[in-house]
């Protein structure tokens, strides 16, 4: 047994608070996603917004979650629609502006950058959020395009885990606007893609029975409930990928002095 390496790991899940990172991010990202579903079921036509749906669910394996979600705002009246989307529209802003930051918070502390702050910042992140949900979608619509001509499911992971693997390391890269170098963020990135599928494959079989006790026992709440646990294991994978995918990178390859001898290592 390696004994310094499970130093470091401790030490680096604890430096950069794993747990509460998760905690924080899943938070935020229910927030955000909520508000953004019954948005998109009010104000884009219905046949439009259940397409989106079931890509996510054939994803993410949420099967049922987001469709009950989205149905909230299905057969609203007019002036109620115009309300909602103006409401929800402020809503997703703000709420999406805080998830945002809250990923690029989360690698900040895992690369042991200088946090970002101010007006650009928010703007980086939004406009990162807007093509990273654009993106998952173009994702989950070809991985389901694949699965309609019959292409085997591992090669449909395969294919998943590769396109994942590129969105999330422009994504870091992104957010940590330049600061770390673009090779020493391959690792978790790949990390990243490899991990978010094999958690969306075991969820596909798990999330639908645990969704649909869930719902019998507290209505949509009990959907909501189980969505918040998806999103803490999603974000758990995310931040927990992006340590491993740091500690494999030699030091000098970095871009980052050893945290150790950082000044923001006490923090």
């Amino acid at each position: 047994m390696n004994l310094p390496v499970i130093r470091r790991l401790v030490s680096e899940f604890h430096r950069i608070e794993v747990i509460d990172r998760s905690v924080v991010i899943s938070s935020q990202a229910l927030l955000a996603l909520v508000p953004l579903i019954v948005l998109l079921a009010v104000c884009v036509p219905w046949n439009l917004s259940e397409l989106g749906v079931e890509r996510f669910a054939d994803l993410t394996g949420l099967s049922g979650a987001a469709h009950e979600l989205a149905t909230a705002g299905d057969g609203s009246t007019d002036y109620g629609k115009v309300q909602v989307g103006w409401i929800g529209a402020v809503i997703v802003v703000l709420t999406a502006s805080s998830f945002s930051r809250g990923m690029m918070r989360a690698y900040e502390k895992v690369w042991d950058c200088e946090l970002s702050d101010g007006i650009r910042a928010r703007a980086r992140g939004l406009a990162w959020l807007a093509v990273w949900l654009v993106a998952l979608q173009g994702i989950a619509l070809a991985s389901w395009s694949l699965s309609q001509i019959g292409v085997p499911l591992g090669f449909r992971m395969a294919g998943q885990a590769v396109l994942l693997s590129a969105l999330w390391w422009a994504s870091t890269s992104f957010l940590l606007d330049g600061q770390v170098g673009r090779a020493a963020l391959l690792p978790g990135a790949v990390l990243t893609g490899i991990a978010l599928v094999a958690y969306c494959a075991v969820a596909m079989h798990v999330m639908p029975a645990k969704l649909s006790s869930s719902a019998q026992q507290f209505g949509a709440f009990g959907l909501v409930l189980g969505l918040a646990a998806w999103l803490l294991g999603i974000a758990f994978t995310v931040v927990l990928a992006a340590m491993l995918g740091r500690l494999v990178v030699p030091p000098r390859f970095r871009g980052q002095p050893e945290h150790s001898s950082s000044p923001r290592s006490a923090s």
